[in-house]
């Protein structure tokens, strides 16, 4: 059985901390701009410093007043458990597929390089045509504004790509405005009261399995009777995006209101 002494502890923080590490090199390597990437970079190179101080740290919370250290491993078990929770919501919604029919199905966009689809927006999208082919007559929403690297909006990025995959231009509604998931729901409600009078629509989100909790959240918030219907995550990015979702969700608990 292997001890665990401050050596064992400190040779895993030094080995986490080198994955952590190369994860961000590989992250960088084949996708270059993603988000949340330099997370890897600060976490790794914290746990390196961490497991090469090993000793002196706990010295030096060995010292520190026994309320304090009590506090201290109380807060880190409550947000441990916070975390696991949180975690096991969005991994739950994000591989449950709602084959219910909705009124309307909204894709959510993601980011464009120029004017062509990333590898998250393609998956979105994807998974809207395989919803396509369940219901061709519920109409799709396709929400996303321009960034300041794109080309056009993506939403006309989605429409284009829709139309290519056999979807019928009358049976997309664009909304090119928004900026943020937030955006997404509260223009797209807009978008579609000018449309539709009926006082509570039901909606089929579209959009990555690590984004769906978030995004149902929000779409619920926002009124409407939301089911989720996750595309795919590229396998070396799942990590990266499902880790990045839990403080994704509690900014937008917090400020998207």
């Amino acid at each position: 059985m292997i001890k665990l002494n401050h050596s064992n502890i400190s040779k895993f923080l030094l080995l986490l901390g080198f994955l952590c590490l190369l994860y961000f090199i590989g992250i960088k390597a084949i996708f270059y701009n993603t988000s949340f990437s330099t997370f890897w970079a600060i976490i790794g190179t914290i746990l390196i410093l961490i497991g090469l101080k090993m000793n002196k740290i706990l010295d030096f919370f060995s010292s520190l007043p026994k309320l304090i250290r009590q506090i201290t491993l109380i807060l880190l078990v409550l947000l441990t458990i916070i975390y696991i929770l949180l975690q096991s919501l969005i991994i739950f919604n994000g591989f449950y597929k709602d084959t219910t029919k909705p009124d309307y199905a909204i894709v959510l966009g993601a980011g464009l390089i120029g004017d062509k689809i990333s590898t998250s927006l393609y998956y979105r999208l994807m998974a809207a045509v395989e919803f396509h082919n369940l219901y061709p007559d519920v109409k799709i929403v396709v929400s996303g504004g321009q960034g300041p690297d794109e080309l056009i909006s993506e939403a006309a990025a989605m429409k284009n790509f829709l139309i290519e995959k056999g979807v019928k231009e009358d049976n997309i509604i664009m909304e090119d405005k928004s900026t943020t998931t937030y955006e997404n729901f509260l223009y797209t409600k807009d978008k579609l009261h000018s449309l539709d009078n009926r006082e509570m629509l039901s909606v089929t989100v579209i959009t990555n399995n690590f984004h769906m909790f978030r995004a149902k959240t929000l779409s619920q918030r926002l009124g409407f009777k939301t089911y989720g219907y996750p595309g795919k995550t590229h396998k070396f990015l799942a990590l990266n995006f499902f880790v990045r979702e839990v403080p994704a969700v509690i900014k937008s608990y917090l400020f998207d209101k």
